[in-house]
C-alpha cells in the first residue's frame, strides 16, 4: 500500500537544467543560425572563402583580414553545401554547439552555474549568434580543459589544442602559452606526473611528436600573423599610467561587460583598483590548485602584456578572453579524481586558506556570470528583431 501512495505523489516531471539548457542553446542557436543579419566582418570571412578557387587563392585573400587562415580554411571546406552565406553559419553553429556540450560533459562547475555561462554574453551571444573565428578559440579551449587529465599518458591531444589555438586568433596565444606553460612547469617540478607520465615506455616518442605538433602549427600560426601585420594597428609607442590602466580597463570588462571611460582618470582608477582586488580574491580561490593559478596568471599576464605592448583590441569580442581564461582555471582548479592537484578543493564553494579572500569568490563568480546571462538573453533576443548590421 505504501509503495502504491509513493508511486502515486512521485511527481510526473523531473526539471533536468542540463537537458533544458542545452535543448534551448541548441534550437535557439539553429534559429538564429537562419535569421541572424550578417555584419561586414562575418561577410568579410564568407567572401574570402567564396572568392578563392584553391586554398593557395585562400592564403592571398586572407591577408587583409588581419588573421590566421584557419576559420577560413574551414569555410571553405563546406561553401559548396549551401553555396550561401549560411554554410558558414551553419558550420557556426555546429562549432558553438560542440564547444558548450563539451563545457557541460567535463567541467565540474554545478549545473545552475553552468546554466548561467551557457546563455551568457560571450558563449550565447558574441561567439555563437555572430559568425566568426573567436568560436574556434572557445571550442579549442575547452577542449584542451576536457582532455587535460589524459596528459597522464600523453601530450599529444593537448599539443593538438595549444596549436590549433595559435591559428584562431593573434589573442588566443595567451590561451596557448597558458596551456603549454602550465603543463612545462607542471611536468618540471612534479615528480609525480614525471613518474607516471614516464612510466609510459613510448613517453620518447609521444613527447617528441607533441612538441614537433606545437612547433609546427606555432611557426604556420606566426607566419599566417606576420603575413598581415600590417591589417592592424599598434598601439603608440609613448605608452603613459593612464594607457595601462585602460588594458586593465579590458580586464574589467572581460569580467562585468564594462569598459570605463579612458577620458575620465577616475573611472579608469575605481574599476582599476576593483579589477586588482577581483583578481587577488581568485588567486586566493585557485592557489589550491598550483597548475590553475599558473594558467590564470600566465594567461592574464601575457594577454595584458599583449593588449599593452603589442595591440590594446576593440570591442567586447577581444577582451572575452579575460573571461574564458577565468573559466578554464577555475575549471582546471575542480578537476575531480585529479591526485596530481594538492589540495584540490570540492566544489565551487568551499573557503580556502584565506577565508576572506576565498570565501568572496564563490559571490563574485555567480554575479559575473549573472551579469554576463543578462547581457547574453539581451543581445540574443534583440538579435532577432534588430538587425546589427
Amino acid at each position: 500500500m505504501q509503495s502504491k501512495l509513493s508511486t502515486l505523489t512521485r511527481p510526473l516531471f523531473k526539471f533536468d537544467i542540463e537537458k533544458f539548457s542545452l535543448i534551448v542553446f541548441i534550437f535557439v542557436g539553429l534559429l538564429a543560425a537562419f535569421n541572424h543579419s550578417l555584419w561586414r566582418d562575418e561577410m568579410q570571412g564568407w567572401l574570402v572563402a567564396w572568392r578563392s578557387e584553391s586554398l593557395f587563392d585562400l592564403w592571398r585573400n586572407n591577408a587583409p583580414s588581419g588573421h590566421p587562415v584557419l576559420w577560413s580554411v574551414l569555410i571553405y571546406m563546406v561553401k559548396d553545401i549551401t553555396k550561401s552565406p549560411l554554410s558558414m553559419q551553419l558550420l557556426h553553429w555546429l562549432l558553438g554547439c560542440i564547444s558548450i556540450l563539451c563545457f557541460w560533459r567535463w567541467n565540474p562547475l554545478p549545473k545552475w552555474q553552468k546554466s548561467l555561462f551557457t546563455f551568457g554574453y560571450f558563449p550565447f551571444w558574441e561567439y555563437y549568434f555572430v559568425c566568426r573565428h573567436y568560436v574556434l578559440a572557445q571550442l579549442f579551449l575547452f577542449c584542451f580543459c576536457s582532455f587535460y587529465s589524459f596528459r597522464r599518458k600523453s601530450y599529444i591531444p593537448s599539443a593538438i589544442f595549444i596549436g590549433l589555438l595559435t591559428n584562431t586568433h593573434a589573442f588566443a596565444w595567451a590561451l596557448a602559452f597558458a596551456s603549454f606553460f602550465t603543463l612545462l612547469t607542471e611536468f618540471i617540478f612534479n615528480a609525480k606526473q614525471r613518474r607516471i607520465y614516464l612510466s609510459n615506455k613510448y613517453w620518447t616518442f609521444d613527447i617528441i611528436f607533441s612538441l614537433i605538433i606545437i612547433l609546427s602549427l606555432c611557426s604556420f600560426s606566426a607566419i599566417s600573423l606576420l603575413q598581415v601585420r600590417e591589417a592592424v594597428d599598434v598601439v603608440p609607442a609613448n605608452l603613459d599610467f593612464r594607457y595601462f590602466l585602460r588594458v586593465i580597463g579590458r580586464i574589467f570588462g572581460g569580467y562585468v561587460l564594462i569598459i570605463p571611460n579612458h577620458h575620465r582618470m577616475l573611472d579608469l582608477l575605481i574599476c582599476a583598483l576593483i579589477t586588482i582586488l577581483f583578481i587577488a580574491i581568485t588567486i586566493s580561490f585557485l592557489r589550491r590548485s598550483r597548475n590553475a593559478t599558473l594558467f590564470f596568471i600566465s594567461g592574464t599576464g601575457f594577454l595584458f602584456a599583449f593588449n599593452l605592448f603589442i595591440y590594446l583590441g576593440i570591442g567586447s569580442r577581444h577582451y572575452g578572453y579575460y573571461f574564458l581564461i577565468l573559466i578554464a582555471s577555475i575549471w582546471l582548479s575542480l578537476q575531480p579524481n585529479d591526485d596530481l592537484i594538492e589540495n584540490r578543493p570540492k566544489e565551487i564553494s568551499v573557503p580556502g586558506s584565506n577565508k576572506y579572500l576565498s570565501g568572496l569568490f564563490p559571490h563574485l563568480l555567480t554575479f559575473c556570470l549573472a551579469v554576463h546571462f543578462s547581457a547574453g538573453i539581451h543581445r540574443a533576443l534583440y538579435d532577432f528583431y534588430v538587425p546589427y548590421s
